[in-house]
């Protein structure tokens, strides 16, 4: 087989592995999308019920008790001592602290809402 065969064989291989890897990602996007569906759907129904005050109470009570927002507090005191007055805004704060404020809910009680959750969410599956 010469050097040009060989490249039109090595062109039609790569063709083909791109369509079939273009067809698997295809399919992955429709499960996330088909995913993406049904978590909005869960979280719609769960804000559209009483159910949404009673988790969100709990959650604050929990986290409370469990010392997070007194760590939280010192979090942000510690974050506006160490920026400048430049740097200082709401929206700097806020994007600093959430994933550090989400990263600091402790398991237990994130296990218990998230578990709260699916109870509600199986027990109202035809409403």
């Amino acid at each position: 087989m010469g050097k040009k065969e060989q490249e039109k064989g090595m062109e039609k291989e790569e063709r083909r592995d791109s369509v079939a890897g273009s067809k698997a990602g295809g399919g992955e996007k429709k499960q996330g999308a088909i995913e993406k569906q049904i978590r909005e759907g869960a979280i719609k129904k769960v804000n559209d019920s009483e159910e949404r005050d009673r988790l969100r109470e709990l959650l604050k009570k929990r986290l409370k008790d469990a010392g997070w927002e007194e760590e939280m507090k010192e979090y942000i005191r510690e974050a506006i001592r160490n920026k400048c007055l430049e740097d200082l805004s709401v929206e700097s704060l806020v994007s600093e602290l959430e994933p550090t404020s989400r990263a600091a809910v402790p398991d237990a009680i994130r296990s218990e809402i998230i578990g709260r959750i699916t109870k509600y969410l199986r027990g109202n599956s035809d409403a």
